[in-house]
């Protein structure tokens, strides 16, 4: 077991045991087989990276804790929402003046880019991503509907019904429970939705005026939203209703990002600041990324997490790239003991909590 909220360095042993095993050529039969294995994984100690979407200066700003200072890295581009494909090594964003997404490089991607949904007909604001289904969600706040675009098959299919939203802005996936947060600007409303586009609870209260930027929170069942009429930070449980106001004092918050510690980040849209935010005390600082005038969303993450499952395991620190399938081999071990042990070392795709597979 492990948890989140501090940094993780840990060697994890993995016992496979074969009850009155009868059978391979060459083995007896009978008896129990005890096999053993290991796995590390290996976090580091802080978020390493930040991607700002700048709509004042029409920039996407990216800076690393070893390089503060938000740099241009995509110019001429008014982006909306970010979302982070680990799996393709690309940050991905909407357009929402000219109804496309786009992608841009990180890592061994780095200065690449380009097209991955083009629908001028559609304004569309929020984006989040499913690595473990291959799945982008959107919000179209045209047709003020929540979509479904599957990256590998190239379908875009309406998820919502219509009459639900007014103004989708921003929208969070939970790959631990398979739910959507939402955030609608139009309502001033927060929605959780099942991964169907069915609501299974909402809040419209005085808390959520100006709703913004949303957040499913990896270390606990808790739903976090800006307000960005009150200059609030704001976490609401969608299990029993309970609303709790985090922080105030914050200059049009709008974008917001949890990174895999539970730290939380937002870009003020009034400052272009980012500001971490004391889950506990409410209290603000200043990070050193630098600014994003105008900020609308931002992204927090380590670019060596080819996964997207919030840790860095062996494979990636060997290979740097996602473990697949195909990478599904037999390890046979104990030889000398004549039984043969087939390790299977996995990790998961999910995106934004811990999880192990």
């Amino acid at each position: 077991f492990f948890s989140l909220g501090a940094g993780v360095r840990a060697r994890f042993v993995q016992l496979t045991v074969t009850d009155n095993f009868f059978g391979m050529p060459g083995i007896v039969a009978g008896g129990d087989r005890v096999g053993i294995g290991e796995i590390r994984f290996n976090a580091s100690d802080g978020a390493q990276t930040v991607m700002a979407a700048a709509p004042n200066r029409f920039e996407l700003r990216s800076a690393t804790i070893a390089a503060p200072g938000l740099t241009a890295v995509e110019s001429g581009l008014n982006a909306w929402g970010l979302a982070l494909d680990p799996l393709r090594e690309r940050l991905v964003w909407t357009e929402p003046t000219s109804g496309r997404v786009g992608w841009t490089g990180y890592g061994s991607r780095q200065g690449q880019g380009g097209t991955v949904l083009s629908e001028p007909d559609r304004v569309l604001h929020g984006i989040d991503i499913d690595c473990e289904n291959s799945r982008l969600y959107l919000l179209d706040s045209g047709s003020d509907l929540v979509l479904a675009f599957d990256l590998e098959t190239e379908v875009l299919t309406p998820l919502s019904a219509a009459g639900i939203f007014v103004r989708p802005n921003a929208i969070d996936h939970d790959p631990e429970d398979h739910t959507l947060a939402v955030s609608d600007s139009g309502s001033d409303s927060i929605y959780q939705l099942d991964q169907g586009g069915a609501v299974l609870k909402s809040l419209a209260s005085q808390e959520s005026n100006g709703a913004w930027g949303v957040a499913c929170d990896p270390i606990s069942d808790l739903v976090f939203f800006t307000s960005h009429d009150r200059g609030e930070l704001v976490s609401w449980r969608p299990a029993n209703g309970e609303v709790t106001t985090v922080a105030t004092g914050l200059d049009q918050p709008r974008g917001l990002e949890i990174d895999r510690f539970g730290r939380i980040f937002c870009v003020e849209g009034g400052s272009g600041r980012i500001v971490e935010v004391d889950r506990g005390t409410g209290a603000l600082a200043v990070t050193d990324f630098g600014t994003a005038p105008g900020g609308r969303d931002l992204i927090v993450f380590d670019a060596a997490d080819t996964d997207g499952d919030l840790l860095l395991d062996w494979w990636e620190m060997r290979e740097g790239r996602p473990l697949r399938m195909k990478d599904f081999v037999p390890v046979v071990e104990s030889a000398q003991y004549n039984i043969p042990t087939v390790l299977l070392i996995g990790t998961s795709m999910s995106s934004g909590k811990t999880t192990s597979g």
